[in-house]
């Protein structure tokens, strides 16, 4: 049996808002370097999806979230397959508006 290969092209799927404002699910044939990492795909998926590199960002294949810090093969992921891309929501800097600090207290 032969080591698992990292794939040549896998699909993203995203969701993007559209011109009117509703949520649509995006699909984008992403060409890889030799021995992806998942890192280097993320780092792909911030300039696909057009978010901000402070946002939170996951990959996931079959439901499995992908570990930065592994290659694309140690998931056998075939080429073609696809790969979801979950943004996650920016934390506030500071506290809800309600919170507003008051001078007098």
């Amino acid at each position: 049996m032969e080591p698992p290969t990292s794939p040549a092209q896998v699909k993203v799927k995203y969701r993007a808002l559209d011109e009117e404002g509703r949520m649509e699910e995006r699909v984008v044939t992403q060409d890889l370097p030799e021995e992806c990492s998942v890192k280097a795909l993320i780092g792909l998926c911030y300039d696909i999806t057009n978010a901000s590199p402070r946002q939170p960002l996951e990959l996931h294949y079959w439901g499995k979230v992908l570990e930065p810090s592994k290659l694309l093969r140690d998931y056998a992921i075939k080429a073609h397959s696809e790969i979801k891309v979950v943004l996650r929501p920016k934390l506030p800097v500071r506290g809800p508006p309600w919170m507003v600090a008051c001078d007098a207290c």
